[in-house]
């Protein structure tokens, strides 16, 4: 596991056996057959990985900052596809008292379809209905999970976060740190950081915030 924390635990995964990957969505549509959805591993995979989403309209992969602290080494491997050249191209880590974020730039030219952000500072309401994809390293396939928003953006004690997360009610599992989490839209408005050891239910989600916005030169205000 990548990051461990006395109430509240980040969910990269580290080492195990892996299983073969396929879609348990088959509604996700397909820009070719073998790439199903913009979902994505981030990782080593000898060692640990997380999720990542790819954006529309770019060449970056958004995941959780905490997956790529001091890695130097890592691939983007698409499901259903192969893995993929990727590099760093900007990092917000929590352990810096930042946010829990990461871009990372893969090749151009990759057909491969992107998830639409979701940049408002309007938070969704308690209660809004929400999924969530991800790759839990003890199922060893890309999983969809859903749930609903139990706390509007806060800083939470006890916790590594000194920015606002949303909590939610939604199963998470380490290797989903960093998957993308869906509005009721289909835009992403958050990705997956961590989850409560009291109270395995609860996930934090990292709201998709100015700075990401900016740093891919979106822009919405609806």
């Amino acid at each position: 596991m990548k990051t461990a924390f006395a109430v509240l635990i980040g969910i990269g995964i580290g080492s195990f056996a892996l299983a073969a990957e396929e879609s348990l969505d088959p509604a996700v549509p397909a820009a070719k057959p073998a790439l199903l959805s913009p979902i994505a591993r981030v990782g080593n995979y000898e060692k640990w990985f997380c999720t990542g989403a790819r954006i529309a309209g770019t060449n970056y992969v958004l995941t959780a900052g905490h997956c790529l602290e001091d890695e130097t080494s890592f691939r983007v491997q698409p499901e259903g596809g192969e893995p993929l050249v990727a590099r760093l191209a900007a990092i917000s880590l929590a352990s810096s008292g930042l946010e829990d974020w990461a871009l990372v730039e893969i090749e151009p030219g990759i057909e491969w379809p992107g998830a639409t952000l979701r940049c408002s500072p309007e938070a969704l309401p308690v209660g809004t209905e929400i999924s969530a994809a991800g790759y839990p390293g003890f199922i060893g396939t890309f999983v969809t999970s859903w749930g609903r928003i139990s706390a509007p953006p806060s800083v939470i004690r006890f916790s590594p976060w000194t920015w606002p997360v949303y909590t939610a009610q939604m199963p998470v599992a380490p290797g989903d740190s960093g998957g993308p989490v869906f509005a009721p839209d289909g835009r992403v408005f958050a990705i997956m950081v961590g989850y409560s050891a009291v109270q395995p239910s609860w996930s934090q989600l990292q709201p998709v915030t100015g700075p990401i916005c900016a740093a891919l030169h979106l822009e919405d205000k609806t």
